[in-house]
This record gives C-alpha cells, structure tokens and sequence, in this order.
C-alpha cells in the first residue's frame, strides 16, 4: 500500500490493518481518507471535491535529461499560486517547488537534474486544479 503526496504510517501487525495519514489517499478509481477508530473500524471521513480545473498542460521533454518545461496553454482566472511536488516511484516527495502562473504561460523550467534515472510523478496542484504527470529521467 503507499501513498502519493504523504506521509503515511501503516502498520500490518495490527488486525485488521491500520493506517495513520493527515490527507487523503488515492485509491485505484477515487480520493479517500480513512481514520482508525481505536477499535480497529475504519471510517471514511474525506469528502474531496474532484471538479478540479483541467488545463491544457504541456509537460516536455519526457524522457528528460536536466530539466522539464511545464507550459499551461491556457490561462486559469482564479488562481494565480500553483504547487509543483515531484515523487520517486516509492512516492516519496524528492522536490516542490511554488510557482505564479504568469512563469507557467511562458513555459517554466524546472531543473531536476540532481534525480537519479528513474519514473517520477509531477504534480501541480492550487484551489482549483490538480494534474499528475508521469516523467521518466533519461541519462
């Protein structure tokens, strides 16, 4: 079991299973969080609101050597301070960055060549959009 974007606590030798996470957690087709009731009971107690903006992004190159260039191809009114997180394949957050849109709409470059060869997962997120983009650091 593992997590995108927390720090999640979980312990199998408890029965049944118990998990201990502060923000929700993705599960295979919807966002849940789950608290443990000190009887063992799991109770959902996350109502996450999943009408996120979806934005024309362009995330290039990928696969990427140094850096990626994340260009919004449209302009999102509301929100003006965005979130970028990058995530090992363990989902373990390796680099997060704030960001103003304007940098976005001319095409921002966020260097990364400090991560080892592997599969990363991008995510920029504000009030109002949520995006996770898959990238794959090259030699």
């Amino acid at each position: 079991m593992g997590v995108l974007g927390g720090d999640m606590k979980l312990s199998t030798s408890s029965n049944p299973l118990s998990v201990n996470l502060a923000a929700c957690l993705q599960v295979s087709n919807g966002v849940s969080k789950f608290l443990v009731a000190n009887n063992g009971e799991f109770v959902n107690d996350c109502v996450v609101n999943l009408n996120y903006t979806k934005l024309s992004i362009q995330v290039a190159p990928n696969p990427f050597v140094d850096a990626v260039y994340i260009t919004f191809k449209s302009k999102l009114d509301e929100d003006n301070h965005f979130k970028v997180s990058v995530f090992n394949n363990y989902g373990q957050l390796v680099k997060i960055t704030s960001i103003y849109q304007n940098l976005f709409l001319s095409g921002f470059k966020l260097p990364l060549a400090e991560l080892p060869t592997g599969i990363y997962f991008l995510q920029i997120n504000s009030s109002k959009v949520n995006e996770v983009f898959k990238i794959i650091k090259d030699n």
